[in-house]
Order: structure tokens, then sequence, then C-alpha cells
């Protein structure tokens, strides 16, 4: 334990939520030039916690400092739109203007039938929701909880893009799987940690629901997967753009012939997004 002022951190993890930011902090805590708390501090997305805690209240969640050179944080709710992720970056920038940040990124529909897993063990949706039919009948909880929005990768990194450039590292989730030790590797260069250290736990994604919950609601079909990534189509287009990377592995195909009929109401918001493009 080191005493006096505790640090500020030089890189934070950002989210997305359900993408893998547990696994990142996890193994990053392990590097011995790598200090992160245990649990996610979630300081910059509410200012009313800022305000109550004030930065002296932010250094105390590093209370296990022992002077590790690298200190970070993580928080899937810097970037959850709910959040309004421009201002969250302002607010980051203001107080760490050196700071460096990542961000992981999943298929968005994946994410989100993953993110009612997560919301039915935390007790915010019933144990038989219909992710399929919430989403298309408009349900009042696809917008309390970002189902939908929070796969919006491109609209919700653009603020920090704006802002950090190249200090915003994007990985995705596949990698993450596939070849974890690389993403690692990554994750530690952009931040400064010497690289090559050998984590005990990079072939263990973790999520925090697939062993203890069992929906009873009905899984996605693969036509419904087609219709839901229909909101996306246009935002993964601009991903791609926005951080160089091929991802039409994501695309589940074209929706059935006459979809827009049985969900008029995704159709609206995927052809209105159309002509506002």
């Amino acid at each position: 334990m080191v005493t006096g002022e505790f640090p500020l951190p030089n890189f934070l993890i950002i989210g997305a939520e359900r993408c893998g930011t547990r696994w990142l902090r996890a193994n990053l805590e392990e590097h011995p030039e790598v200090f992160t708390p245990s649990a996610s501090v979630s300081y910059f997305n509410s200012l009313d916690r800022m305000r109550r805690r004030g930065i002296r209240g932010y250094r105390q969640q590093f209370g296990g400092w022992s002077g590790e050179p690298i200190v970070g944080e993580s928080s899937p709710k810097y970037l959850l739109p709910g959040n309004d992720p421009r201002e969250v970056a302002r607010r980051i920038d203001a107080n760490l203007p050196d700071v460096k940040l990542i961000a992981i990124v999943r298929e968005p529909v994946e994410r989100m039938y993953s993110a009612v897993l997560h919301h039915i063990k935390r007790g915010r949706l019933p144990i038989d929701a219909d992710l399929f039919a919430m989403v298309a009948h408009s349900h009042p909880d696809v917008d309390e909880l970002d189902l939908v929005g929070a796969g919006r990768y491109t609209a919700n990194l653009y603020p920090y893009h704006a802002i950090f450039g190249d200090r915003l590292l994007v990985l995705l989730n596949d990698d993450l799987r596939s070849r974890p030790a690389e993403v690692y590797d990554a994750a530690l260069r952009h931040i400064g940690a010497r690289p090559g250290f050998e984590a005990s736990r990079l072939d263990r994604v973790l999520f925090s629901n697939r062993r203890s919950v069992r929906p009873t609601g009905p899984r996605l079909s693969r036509q419904q997967r087609r219709i839901l990534y229909m909101l996306y189509r246009s935002d993964v287009e601009e991903l791609e753009a926005l951080i160089g990377c091929d991802l039409t592995a994501w695309d589940p195909g074209p929706p059935p012939f006459g979809w827009e009929a049985e969900v008029p109401g995704i159709a609206e918001t995927v052809y209105a997004e159309t002509r506002s493009d």
C-alpha cells in the first residue's frame, strides 16, 4: 500500500456493454505494471456522482494502488447512449486530458441478446422476456435499458474519436475469442505496458449470465436476427470506415421478403435512419 494521494487513471475501458470489458480488466489487472480496481467505477457517466464525490472521491476508488505506473478503470456505462457519450467524453477529457481509451465491440444483435440475459439475471426483465417482440412492438424497456442503442457503436464512439483521436483503441470481441493473446498484447501496447505478459485468464471470456440464467422466453430465429440486424447495418458500415476494419462477417444476410409488413415499427426506424444519412 502506498500512502499519500492516490493516482488518477491514465487509461479507461469505456465499453461497450456485454462485449468483454470484464475480460480485459481482469487480465490487465494481473500485469505487474498495471493497477485497476476490481469493480466498475462508473464515475464520469453520472454528473450527480461527480459532484458528490469530486475528484478527491474519484481518487479514493484507486485505494489498492501499490505504485504501479499504469492505472486504469473500466465501465461499459461510459458508452451507453442513455448516458450521453458526447457529454461523458467531454467530462473525461476535462479531468483526464492525457488518458488513453479502449473500447470493445461485438456483433450488435448478439450483444443485444446477451444484454437481455444480463437484465434477466439482474431482475430488470422477466425470465420469459421475448427480445424480438419487445423490439418489434417498441416496449418501453427497449429504450430504458438501451437494448438497441448500446449496439449502435459508431454513434456512441464518434464523440470519443473526435476528442481523443488515436488515443482511442477499438477492439473486436470476435478477435478476443479467436486470438486473445494478440488482443491482450494490443491493449498492453496501447496503454504503455510491457507486452508478452502471460495473464492466466486469457482463454476465459467473462460474462456474468451464461451459467446462471436459464431464460424461458423464445430464442431469436435466424430470420429474426436478420430483421434485427437491419437496425444496425448503416451504423456497422460507418464503423468499418471509422476503425478501418472489414465487419462483413457480422452480417447474417438479408431479411425475408415482406419483412416490413411483419414488423412495421422496425421498418419505419430503418427507413427513417436511411433518409437521415
